[in-house]
């Protein structure tokens, strides 16, 4: 999916370079039917970037935990890569973390990867869902 030529960015700053990641993931999602409920939650041990929730044809709740990674060069290899076993691990139990605050245990729960690639112009996003488990395990 292309982002859009407004959004190609010329920066040095990384939490700017994140934060407009970020922003592109979000308005993707919202486009794409997702309603974000959370952004930037942070917790003792880290921070969830996106929490998203869409209700499925069978009426139950789907929220999905996304990690958003950007990068200026994608040539050597994808941004989803830099979402190891340690980040994947650490991202499922802040989860459990936000469930457990919210009280909201019905719901069906996935995990995904937002990548921008901004080495392209306009740059590119690619949505990975379901790109881990709960353990933190790739599907």
């Amino acid at each position: 999916m292309n982002a859009g030529q407004c959004d190609w960015i010329h920066t040095g700053d990384r939490e700017q370079l994140g934060a407009a990641g970020e922003d592109l993931a979000r308005r993707h999602l919202e486009r794409s039917g997702w309603t974000i409920e959370a952004q930037n939650v942070r917790f003792r041990h880290g921070e969830l970037d996106l929490v998203a929730c869409q209700e499925l044809a069978c009426g139950e709740l789907l929220v999905a935990f996304i990690e958003v990674k950007s990068r200026r060069r994608c040539d050597r290899y994808s941004p989803a890569l830099a979402v190891g076993f340690r980040k994947r691990r650490t991202i499922a139990r802040l989860a459990q973390e936000y469930i457990r605050a919210r009280g909201r245990r019905q719901a069906r729960y996935r995990f995904d990867v937002i990548t921008v690639d901004y080495s392209s112009r306009p740059a590119s996003l690619q949505h990975i869902q379901g790109a881990f488990d709960a353990s933190g395990n790739t599907c």
